[in-house]
């Protein structure tokens, strides 16, 4: 009996911890990828290529199949490197540069099954705006997105303008949209909107400006300047805990945790109280039920999320970025050759 239990574990294991193989790879024909979107059946990624000094950049957003990697639609873009965003119907994405010459960046929604463009709009305040347009996001049939000035938010299907937020200071990161509200950053603050109307619900005083926002169930979790993350009440504006860092340090969804990276060591919060549960001596994306990290030499290795140890590695053709998707039984990878790869994850984390 001892031999069988010791057999099964030891096949468990070896399960566990097989490497993780290409399931399919795409090609973009670019050079830089944003991080792709996953809704339902398809992969979305924006792409780009680096213009020459003198020239104009370009680039395409594709949409692939989750299950083959095979190409449903691409479409021409002029440059971009801010991921999609997408609420199943339409793919909404920034497009353009900001050069020398200005912020020249539109605001741009396709239908999601086939392409098709459906509207543009300029959001980038031209000559003299030298701040990158940062990443739109989707909810209850709208777009929400910077503009020069301020926070805007479209009828994803029409483009219109349901209403905007008028800011002196640059709203900065990508704002995040969850439920009733839309929260955006600004130096020395975060604010909420009401995502129907625009009309402000709660300020929170911040030290400089917001480096990363993100929502986690009822919290909105942000990372400033200085290092400082925050846990605030996303309904209300409460403030739930905090803890200090160094400059440079970010913070990231765990799972229902949350993981703050600071001094290259990524260390697991209790959402709710604030309190350390973990720590680990690399920094950390989840994803797919495991911790990610890339190695020195190039593979990307899957940690246990619990202890940091690493279960598992993969040899790709090229170096992945981080963060990676996971959707099904598969990492959603854009690679530094300009390729996209599903890899297929351990069984354990099915």
């Amino acid at each position: 009996m001892r031999r069988q239990l010791a057999l099964a574990a030891s096949l468990f294991a070896l399960v566990a911890t097989a490497e993780p193989k290409v399931k399919w790879e795409a090609g973009t024909g670019c050079d830089q990828l944003a991080t792709p979107v996953v809704s339902e059946k398809s992969v979305f990624v924006l792409a780009s290529r680096t213009p020459p000094p003198d020239g104009v950049a370009d680039g395409v957003l594709k949409a692939f199949d989750l299950e083959t990697g095979k190409e449903r639609w691409s479409v021409a873009t002029q440059g971009g490197t801010q991921g999609p965003a997408t609420d199943g119907d339409v793919v909404a994405f920034v497009e353009g540069w900001t050069t020398l010459e200005g912020n020249t960046s539109s605001l741009t929604a396709v239908v999601a099954k086939t392409g098709e463009r459906l509207w543009s709009t300029a959001v980038g305040g031209g000559q003299g705006d030298f701040r990158s347009t940062r990443a739109p996001a989707t909810g209850g049939g709208r777009v929400f997105c910077a503009v020069h000035g301020g926070l805007a938010a479209f009828d994803a299907r029409t483009g219109k303008e349901a209403w905007r937020v008028k800011e002196a200071e640059a709203v900065y990161p990508s704002p995040a949209a969850g439920g009733a509200v839309v929260i955006y950053g600004r130096k020395n603050a975060l604010t909420a909107v009401d995502a129907s109307t625009g009309k402000a619900k709660w300020t929170y005083r911040t030290e400089g400006e917001t480096y990363g926002l993100s929502l986690l169930g009822s919290l909105a979790i942000a990372t400033g300047e200085k290092g400082t993350i925050v846990a605030l009440d996303a309904a209300t504006g409460d403030l739930r805990w905090a803890l200090g860092g160094e400059s440079g340090a970010t913070a990231r969804a765990w799972g229902m945790s949350v993981a703050w990276i600071n001094k290259g060591m990524t260390h697991v919060v209790d959402s709710a109280s604030g309190k350390e549960t973990a720590a680990f001596h690399s920094v950390l994306h989840e994803a797919g039920g495991f911790g990610l990290r890339l190695d020195h030499e190039g593979p990307l290795v899957g940690c246990d999320m619990s202890t940091g140890d690493e279960v598992w590695r993969a040899t790709l053709p090229s170096r992945p970025s981080l963060p990676a998707v996971a959707a099904r039984d598969v990492l959603i990878l854009a690679c530094q050759d300009g390729q996209v790869r599903a890899v297929t994850l351990p069984s354990r984390a099915k």
